[in-house]
């Protein structure tokens, strides 16, 4: 066990790590340990950022141990949306698998150490609940709801701005009303944000600080933490806490190996005509090394053909990798598992018998943890030029020594682009350190950060990425976003949360699609859209499935494949389904949506084409092509492992084992003149021991509702205590569940639960009816009205808390209830209209 005075940090950390701590991670443990999060880590590519995830959990084991936990109980690691390989993820990954398996052989002399840090994580946990919730961007942890299903658990969440800003800001793309202020309520308070590569989005830093500094003045007592992770800060970044590294830290074999890696740039001139060929010929020049080459380049067309043309040239194809931000994630996943060339690069111990090559968009700048032997790219801005430097002899060694060929257009733009004046810019300074330094400019980290040190401020400013316009947050927007039973249709008021995530960008916007079987069957079927939306609130398009690009050349490719579609003699259109960012969908025809005269209908929205339509390549990336050859087109129900769901479509089996999630009716059995004709349903299932872990609501078991309220009674109570919230509030909780579930004791409830008759309320049931038997009823009315009636909860000093969580809790109330939601059987119309009103006052107070 760790001992009172804390169990030695590099012992904890080599046992969660495989490393010995470097002096720069010692130093932030110290820091994190005494409460003091500093605002930025300014660090060199290379030297194990994302160990700030390590170091936090440490941190907060050894102030379990002390009794007295101050830092955040959630870790939120924001990564880059190019990044296509998140190191974070494959970080938490190793934590994971250690924490879970601390007797495993590969790790065999921590394990005493790992059982003590898996005990005081359990100790922080409530009952039953593990100890150690973990989200991650992609693969078998994502989306899989651990972090969310208890509050006092240590938890860690990797993902994407636009994943994690828009839950923050309770717009989460793809979520429903009742989980988005769920996820703005926990990534929001008691949560440390990680902010990786801040350079490259500062208006979310800029979002982030605005949340902060409004809960500060509204003296919220677990506000978010922010801590920003670049190795090219901006100047304005210079000021405050940040952790650097010390002359005692350049001492350290390992750092003074890896920021004195030898790397030598060398300019080469070339024109757009013959630019591809020319850096396909500087790779090549490495054909006889036995080495690892990565080629950079900015256009994803571009890759494409330096990509075929070096394969062209060696004649094996198995050599070379092409990584973009425009392949799908399923294909992406594997190449990265299977792919010979990814393995190579990413290992940095691989040493190739026959030279490899991976060409590369900006996917492969950030966050990606691959060490070349030399590199290959075109012009790009400083702080890009320096990621690229960072992914080639990363840890250095005295027999190693990169070569840089960057490769320049003599051309200049009519009108060159913030981001071409950016690059020219740079262009300009390495020439210039090149003639300093007399024709072979050393790019080691430690003299890339002396130079750059160097630099006035307007060189410097110029030379960086262009910065967008920001857009401030107020407590006016949040409460606005907030009003998550309005749909935005409603409110035609409320912004849009992109703006505030990524600033006022001139990026061009993007689309993505995914294939579904079912998509065909709402054709067959006639559905109506609200059908179609309750199914992908249950069975979500995720990540993996769906493939992007900017909205123009999705337009085209659309265009394409409806006219191959046409060719092919099938029918004269496409049924597919749009679903928008706050979870509306509806079916369309293809030709419809691509003739509308309406320029932002596709803008970040996701389209559903049926599985039938094919135009994805076996590489996963889009091809106008019907039946393409990817056999894997619809991948709804592969996973990882952990993420189980199979669809059940109609006269399929259901598994042995499984049970349904939740389905909709595509016809209904009374629908036609066949009186026998049965209900036709598309269901998702899940096995049984997930279903109530997966959601709650939808779990299919029998429980009555004095055993139910008194287990939620009992859980919410020990959560307050562990996370040690004031008397009054556990009260107000235990009381809210107390009461929240009272109005399913009504008997057009208990009929819908298959209970009538029984005797006694249910809470849940394993056979309930038909959705339509409730006729609009929410449970959530029925318990508020029973609840503004009890003596207690009139008298309770957080009143109006116990009552909104009551009314709430759902997603409703937030700030309305629909009227066809009243409670008819206990109360008469003017009691509800009443009760609704009240709420609508409440919420506003509160």
């Amino acid at each position: 066990m760790i001992e009172p005075v804390g169990m030695p940090f590099h012992q904890a950390f080599a046992a969660l790590t495989g490393y010995a701590p470097l002096r720069w991670q010692e130093r932030l443990f110290k820091k994190m340990v005494s409460g003091r999060i500093p605002k930025g880590c300014d660090l060199p590519t290379g030297l194990g950022k994302t160990s700030v995830i390590a170091i936090w959990l440490i941190a907060l084991c050894q102030q379990t141990v002390e009794g007295r936990v101050g830092l955040p109980r959630r870790l939120v690691y924001i990564v880059n949306r190019r990044t296509v390989v998140d190191q974070a993820t494959v970080t938490v990954e190793h934590i994971r698998d250690r924490l879970q398996k601390p007797e495993c052989p590969d790790w065999a002399e921590h394990v005493e150490t790992l059982k003590a840090l898996r005990s005081e994580l359990k100790s922080l946990s409530s009952v039953d609940s593990g100890f150690l919730g973990v989200s991650t961007l992609r693969g078998e942890l994502a989306d899989n709801e651990e972090w969310k299903t208890d509050p006092a658990r240590a938890a860690i969440v990797v993902g994407t701005i636009d994943m994690i800003g828009s839950k923050l800001l309770f717009s989460g793309y793809g979520d429903g009303r009742y989980k988005r202020p769920h996820h703005a309520g926990l990534i929001g308070q008691d949560s440390l944000i990680v902010h990786d590569e801040a350079h490259l989005t500062p208006a979310f830093s800029a979002l982030l600080k605005s949340v902060r500094g409004i809960q500060k003045v509204d003296g919220e007592r677990r506000p978010i933490e922010v801590m920003e992770l670049s190795a090219t800060q901006r100047d304005g970044d210079a000021r405050g806490d940040v952790l650097r590294l010390e002359a005692d830290d350049e001492r350290d074999s390992i750092v003074a190996e890896r920021i004195g890696a030898r790397k030598v740039v060398r300019l080469h001139s070339s024109t757009k005509r013959t630019q591809n060929k020319d850096m396909a010929d500087l790779a090549q020049e490495h054909e006889s090394s036995g080495v690892k080459v990565l080629v950079y380049v900015r256009s994803p067309e571009d890759a494409g053909k330096i990509a075929s043309d070096l394969a062209k040239r060696i004649g094996d194809k198995s050599r070379v990798a092409l990584l973009t931000g425009t392949i799908r994630g399923y294909e992406r996943d594997g190449l990265v598992k299977k792919n010979l060339v990814y393995k190579q690069m990413l290992n940095p111990e691989a040493r190739p018998s026959e030279t490899v090559y991976l060409v590369s968009t900006s996917a492969g700048e950030v966050g990606i943890d691959i060490d070349a032997d030399h590199v290959v790219c075109d012009a790009a801005p400083l702080d890009s030029m320096i990621q690229r430097l960072g992914r080639v002899n990363r840890r250095g060694g005295r027999q190693r020594e990169a070569r840089v060929d960057v490769v320049w257009l003599e051309e200049q733009a009519a009108r060159p682009s913030e981001f071409e004046k950016a690059a020219a810019k740079t262009l300009e300074i390495i020439k210039r350190w090149e003639e300093e330094s007399g024709g072979a400019l050393d790019a080691s980290p430690r003299n890339v950060r002396d130079l750059v040190d160097g630099l006035s401020y307007e060189d410097r400013e110029a030379a960086l990425s262009p910065e967008h316009d920001t857009r401030q947050v107020t407590d006016i927007l949040l409460d606005a976003w907030s009003l998550t039973s309005i749909d935005d249709d409603d409110m035609p008021g409320r912004p849009d949360v992109a703006p505030y995530l990524h600033g006022d960008t001139d990026d061009p916007p993007e689309t993505y699609i995914a294939w579904r079987k079912e998509v065909s069957l709402f054709s067959q079927y006639e559905v109506a859209d609200s059908v179609a939306r309750d199914w992908f609130r249950i069975c979500p398009v995720w990540s993996n499935e769906k493939v992007g690009g900017q909205t123009d050349r999705v337009k085209a490719f659309l265009r394409r494949l409806l006219n191959e579609h046409r060719k092919k003699g099938e029918a004269s259109d496409v049924q597919i389904v749009i679903i928008h960012n706050h979870g509306k969908v509806e079916r369309r025809p293809l030709s419809e949506i691509l003739d509308s005269g309406d320029r932002q209908l596709l803008n970040y929205k996701t389209l559903v084409l049926p599985a039938e339509v094919g135009g994805l390549s076996e590489q996963g990336i889009l091809e106008s092509r019907i039946g393409s050859p990817n056999e894997n087109i619809d991948v709804a129900d592969q996973d990882d492992g952990e993420r189980n769901r199979k669809r059940i479509f109609p006269g399929d089996p259901c598994p042995s084992g499984w049970k349904e999630r939740g389905g909709v009716v595509l016809r209904d059995a009374g629908e036609t003149t066949e009186e026998d004709e049965p209900e036709i349903r598309l269901s998702l299932v899940m096995p049984e021991r997930e279903v109530a872990v997966d959601d709650h609501e939808q779990a299919r078991f029998d429980m009555t509702l004095q055993c139910h309220t008194l287990k939620i009674v009992s859980n919410v109570t020990d959560i307050g205590d562990r996370i040690e919230l004031k008397d009054e509030i556990v009260s107000a909780l235990a009381l809210a569940c107390e009461w929240h579930d009272k109005g399913k004791d009504r008997g057009i409830w208990q009929r819908y639960a298959g209970k009538s008759g029984a005797g006694k309320p249910y809470a849940k049931s394993e056979n309930y009816g038909h959705w339509r038997e409730l006729a609009g009823y929410r449970h959530e009315l029925g318990s508020l009205l029973d609840a503004m009636r009890d003596k207690d909860v009139k008298a309770h000093p957080e009143r109006d808390l116990v009552l909104h969580l009551i009314d709430s809790h759902h997603g409703r109330a937030r700030p309305h209830f629909d009227p066809r939601s009243f409670d008819k059987e206990g109360h008469t119309t003017r009691e509800n209209s009443e009760a609704v009103n009240d709420s609508m006052r409440r919420f506003g107070r509160l």
